[in-house]
């Protein structure tokens, strides 16, 4: 009986050994490292949750630890959490802007305006232990406003074309959304072919 209890001891000893030697947690661990512009440093806390929260629906079975920090800090405490992390993600978002294109003109008769929102980001995707990235890619969104029509007048600086503070605040969530979405769709990809 005691041969047994032992036996079962050492074996419970030699797989925690193995478990803690691979790499220290079981399942995966990404660190995303977001470098956004100083105007936007409200909306970094929304666009962390927001990643955390598409890569945990996309792994929905496994261990997933995502560390998410503000590359507009220079930390050293951030950039010594990388040395454990397998994956590495550093997402350069630039800031948003507002367009007004033409849509659609009969000369001296007809035009056709719209507002249109559009953002950017820059992503580069590391595995510990390779040189060279697995994922580099601009990644870009964009949400239209409304439609304004012109009779007989050609003015992309028209009153009408004016968003609303409440649209505009809308319409640059839903944006930044969308982004967050291709980011972690095209980081989930990149990973489960990796073997993650």
């Amino acid at each position: 009986m005691r041969s047994i209890y032992g036996f079962v001891c050492l074996l419970i000893a030699v797989i925690s050994c193995i478990t803690y030697s691979q790499n220290l947690t079981s399942g995966l661990d990404i660190i995303a490292c977001f470098n956004i512009d100083e105007e936007q440093n409200n909306t970094i806390e929304r666009i962390s949750r927001e990643f955390s929260r598409e890569l945990e629906l996309k792994y929905k079975n496994s261990q997933l630890a995502i560390c998410v920090i503000d590359g507009t800090k220079n930390e050293f405490n951030y950039w010594t959490d990388t040395l454990n992390s397998r994956f590495y993600a550093v997402i350069d978002i630039k800031p948003g802007r507002w367009e007004v294109n033409r849509r659609f003109m009969l000369p001296f008769i007809l035009n056709v305006y719209r507002n249109n929102f559009k953002i950017e980001a820059f992503v580069r995707l590391f595995r510990r232990g390779v040189k060279n990235p697995l994922l580099v890619k601009y990644i870009k969104a964009g949400k239209s406003g409304h439609n304004v029509f012109q009779l007989l007048a050609d003015n992309p600086h028209d009153g009408n074309l004016v968003v609303s503070a409440g649209e505009k605040i809308r319409c640059e969530e839903q944006t930044e959304t969308e982004l967050i979405r291709k980011i972690s769709k095209d980081i989930f990809n990149v990973m489960k072919e990796d073997g993650g």
